[in-house]
C-alpha cells in the first residue's frame, strides 16, 4: 500500500499528467490573458476567430500575455481570421506576448498588429526569454519595432523554433541575441518592408528556407559573435544590403558548409552590395560557398564588398544544382551589373 501511495503522488509531480484542459475564448473565458492565467502545464488555450485588443490601460504597460509553460496559445481557424491589435501607447518597452523561462510552449495562428505603426521603437510583437523548446507557428506580426526577440542567456538545450511566420512593416523582423552555442530555428518565414529582416547579436540562429526582401536597409545583420548558419533563403531586393557582417574575427556566419552542397541561398537584386563584410581583422572569414549571385557570371566586385574576407567559391546556379569557380561558357558577364540589378528594384 506504501509503494502504492508514492507511485500515485509521484505522478502527480509529473508536469502534464494531470488531464490537459481545453480553454475556450471568448465562449468559455472572454479575454486571452485571463485564460492563460487560469491554464496549466498540458493545457490548450483555442482562440476562436475574431478580432482581440490589448488596450492602452496601464494593467497591460508592460505585457499582455505571459505564457506559462506547458501551455499551447492557439487559434482555431489561423492568422487570416484570428487578429490581435495592439492598441498600448505606454511611453515603455511593450511586449504583446512574452514567454519567460518557458518551456514546452506553443503560440500558433495569430495575426498580432501594432495599431499605430512605429509610434515607438520598443513595442514587441513577442519576446521570448530563456524558452525553450517552445515554437512559434504560422503567426503574422505588421508595424511593430520588433516583430519577435529571442534573447536570453539559453540555458536549455532546446531554443525557440520559429516556423512559418510572416514579418512585414516592422523595424526588425526578428532579433536574436542567445548564447551563440544555443541556435534558435528560423524556417519558412517571409519578411517584406522591414528596415531590417533579421538582426543577430552575439547568437548562431539556423535560418533557414527564409524569404527576405524590401528591407529599408539589410535582409540580414550579422553583429559580435554571431557564427550563424544560413542555408536556402532568399534575400532579394533590400535597400541597402542583402547581407551585413561586422562581427568579432572567428564569429562570423557561414552560408552552407562544404557537408551540405546544393542546399545554398540566393543573394541578388540589393541596391549596394548583396553581400558586405566590415570585418577588418583578416583571420576571419564568411563562408558564402554555393550561393547564387543573380548570375551564373557575377561580377564579384559589384556584388561582394568591404575589407573582410568572403569566400564564394564555387558558386551555384539559380537551382543550386551546378557550381562554378569561373564563368561557365554558356554564361555571358552582363555588361551592366546595375542595369542587371535594376530589375529587382
Amino acid at each position: 500500500m506504501r509503494r502504492l501511495l508514492l507511485s500515485i503522488c509521484a505522478t502527480l509531480l509529473v508536469p502534464g499528467s494531470v488531464s490537459a484542459r481545453t480553454w475556450h475564448v471568448p465562449s468559455e473565458v472572454e479575454a486571452i490573458p485571463d485564460a492563460v492565467d487560469s491554464a496549466s502545464y498540458g493545457d490548450t488555450v483555442l482562440v476562436a476567430p475574431g478580432t482581440y485588443i490589448c488596450p492602452d490601460n496601464t494593467d497591460y504597460s508592460i505585457e499582455w500575455v505571459v505564457l506559462p509553460s506547458g501551455v499551447s496559445l492557439v487559434s482555431s481557424a489561423g492568422p487570416e481570421y484570428t487578429t490581435i491589435i495592439d492598441q498600448t501607447a505606454t511611453s515603455e518597452p511593450h511586449r504583446v506576448l512574452s514567454i519567460s523561462d518557458g518551456q514546452d510552449c506553443v503560440v500558433k495562428g495569430f495575426s498580432f498588429v501594432r495599431q499605430s505603426p512605429w509610434e515607438g521603437l520598443y513595442f514587441y510583437g513577442m519576446v521570448t526569454d530563456d524558452a525553450s523548446d517552445c515554437f512559434i507557428d504560422s503567426c503574422s506580426f505588421t508595424g511593430f519595432g520588433f516583430g519577435m526577440k529571442l534573447r536570453g542567456q539559453a540555458a536549455h538545450w532546446e531554443t525557440p523554433q520559429v516556423r512559418w511566420c510572416s514579418f512585414t512593416d516592422c523595424g526588425i523582423g526578428i532579433e536574436c541575441r542567445i548564447e551563440p552555442f544555443y541556435s534558435p530555428l528560423v524556417r519558412f518565414c517571409r519578411f517584406d518592408r522591414c528596415s531590417w529582416g533579421i538582426r543577430c547579436i552575439d547568437s548562431a540562429p539556423y535560418l533557414c528556407d527564409n524569404y527576405i526582401a524590401n528591407s529599408s536597409w539589410s535582409g540580414m545583420w550579422f553583429l559580435g559573435g554571431s557564427p550563424a548558419l544560413l542555408d536556402r533563403n532568399v534575400i532579394v531586393n533590400n535597400g541597402q544590403y542583402g547581407v551585413y557582417v561586422d562581427t568579432d574575427p572567428g564569429g562570423e556566419p557561414g552560408m552552407t558548409t562544404q557537408w551540405l552542397p546544393h542546399n545554398g541561398n540566393s543573394i541578388y537584386g540589393n541596391a549596394e552590395y548583396d553581400l558586405y563584410s566590415a570585418v577588418e581583422d583578416q583571420s576571419g572569414v564568411v563562408e558564402a560557398r554555393f550561393t547564387y549571385w543573380g548570375s551564373d557570371c557575377p561580377d564579384f566586385e559589384q556584388v561582394i564588398g568591404g575589407p573582410g574576407r568572403v569566400n564564394y567559391l564555387p558558386w551555384s546556379d539559380s537551382t543550386h544544382t551546378e557550381e562554378y569557380v569561373e564563368c561557365p561558357p554558356q554564361a555571358t558577364k552582363p555588361s551592366t551589373w546595375g542595369a542587371i540589378k535594376s530589375i529587382y528594384r
